[in-house]
């Protein structure tokens, strides 16, 4: 994504800026030769463009989650926003959502309490919420949760994973903003997850693939129990070939996943 683009990009900076600085002014010595002048000044150049250029190109589909909340999650091209509520008495875990490729996707979430002999942990359950995703969609789905008498007022902290999975490709890129990066399930502990973690540390920049965390704020009063027709709900507010932006406030669709 472009948040991993602009890190490279920020360590070819660095590293070419200074090697090259150095061998321009390095008469004789070893690193005085053509190879390191020309070389690392083009990659300090690489690095700056790969910085640069992403904050040029134009969004496709317009981008509804920035009207909706000042910052948002990324996981793999599915990006997302949880505004909890309570409606008619019961809990809802509320997750405001926009696909940022062309390609329709599927995307899982994991929130789970997070482990931690300093934290409360009022609420024990884990939850998984499923969501298909179509191009460029822009939609909200809302999972009812019972609240335990423990956890009404509470305050915790959960850890939070995700996966996403494009069938039949990506495709075009819609919007250029990523928001912050939530850790895939696959990325745990392989290599590249390494790779990725520390070449963002040698730069200097934000460490891009970690463990997210998400804080709620239980309300005071909400149900200890669902009503029987209680399920998670999505609503599709806009796809891509819609047209303009005013197709997000109409009421759409409602689907049971």
């Amino acid at each position: 994504m472009k948040a991993v683009a602009q890190a490279i990009g920020l360590l070819l900076f660095i590293v070419g800026a200074f090697v090259g600085a150095v061998a321009w002014h390095d008469r004789g010595g070893a690193l005085s030769s053509w190879h390191y002048r020309y070389g690392m000044t083009l990659a300090a150049l690489v690095g700056l463009a790969l910085i640069i250029l992403p904050t040029f190109r134009k969004d496709r589909a317009p981008d509804f989650l920035s009207k909706i909340a000042r910052r948002y999650l990324n996981c793999k091209g599915f990006a997302f926003v949880f505004l909890p509520e309570v409606i008619d008495g019961v809990y809802h875990l509320t997750l405001h959502y926009q696909n940022q490729f062309e390609g329709t996707c599927k995307a899982r979430l994991r929130i789970a309490p997070y482990r931690s002999v300093t934290l409360r942990r009022a609420f024990k359950d884990s939850l998984t919420i499923d969501i298909a995703c179509g191009s460029g969609e822009f939609g909200t789905m809302r999972v009812p949760v019972a609240l335990p008498a423990s956890a009404l007022g509470a305050k915790q902290v959960f850890r939070l994973t995700g996966n996403v999975e494009y069938e039949r490709g990506r495709g075009r890129r819609l919007r250029m903003a990523d928001g912050a990066s939530v850790t895939s399930d696959r990325a745990m502990g392989t290599a590249g997850h390494t790779a990725v973690t520390l070449l963002g540390v040698c730069a200097g920049a934000v460490v891009f693939f970690r463990s997210s965390t998400l804080t709620l704020l239980f309300p005071a009063v909400a149900a200890a129990s669902l009503p029987d027709d209680a399920h998670p709900r999505s609503t599709t507010h806009w796809l891509f070939g819609d047209g303009t932006a005013s197709a997000a406030s109409a009421p759409g669709r409602d689907e049971e996943p």
